[in-house]
């Protein structure tokens, strides 16, 4: 059993062990690149939620082994959340009607405060960690600023979290990087997630840009073909 505070619950878990566990440990600190970034001195601080989330997803799925970033079709791996790991069983993007994927990054329409980020149930191959956000706002082609995020997962609804305030920069891209108590999403559940923005213009939308900070943990075969 795992616990995640940040929502209230307890959930199964299937350990590592042996080579999982040695996999793991390696690859966890080259999962976001360089290791002299705010964002990976977040992940040192989320690791051991991380390796929780990934046991598990590894109960969830039925014990298949951990593969990390060299997962087989039916193994268990990892890798960075993109919007392309947001998709159902249908294979149908989960995103919401004013977002769209930019390779890792979601482009949001501004035309009110909040925006539906994502919604849905996810597929049953995969599970997502979030723990933070990347804000590429510049004020020019970038004008909105997102500021506060929201996240229902199955029927619990999480209040909304302010970031405005929790703002550290990441030395190499001197852009904002914003965290927040991890939330846990398993395959097949339902979740969404809001965001906020004080720059919203319904006259003119404004438009974000962002990347949430997180993990996707699922087989090998659906992180193959969703990048």
């Amino acid at each position: 059993m795992v616990r995640f505070e940040s929502i209230d619950r307890d959930l199964n878990a299937t350990p590592l062990v042996g080579k999982e566990e040695a996999k793991f440990s390696v690859q966890i600190d080259n999962l976001f690149g360089p290791k002299d970034g705010v964002v990976y001195e977040l992940l040192q601080t989320y690791k051991n939620q991380i390796r929780g989330f990934v046991e598990a997803v590894k109960f969830a799925l039925g014990n298949p082994t951990f593969g990390g970033q060299l997962a087989e079709d039916m193994e268990l791996g990892f890798a960075p959340v993109r919007p392309a790991h947001l998709k159902d069983n249908g294979g149908n993007s989960l995103l919401g009607s004013a977002v769209t994927a930019d390779g890792a990054y979601f482009k949001i329409t501004y035309a009110t405060e909040w925006v539906t980020l994502a919604e849905g149930s996810l597929n049953d191959d995969v599970g997502i960690i979030v723990f933070g956000i990347i804000d590429l706002y510049d004020g020019d082609t970038i004008t909105a600023r997102t500021d506060g995020i929201r996240v229902q997962v199955g029927q619990r609804s999480l209040l909304p979290l302010d970031v405005s305030n929790a703002i550290l920069t990441d030395n190499r891209n001197d852009v904002p990087v914003w965290n927040f108590n991890a939330i846990p999403v398993l395959p097949k559940e339902y979740f969404k997630i809001e965001v906020h923005s004080p720059d919203y213009d319904s006259g003119t939308p404004t438009t974000g840009k962002i990347k949430l900070l997180g993990v996707a943990v699922g087989r090998g075969r659906f992180l193959k073909a969703n990048f």
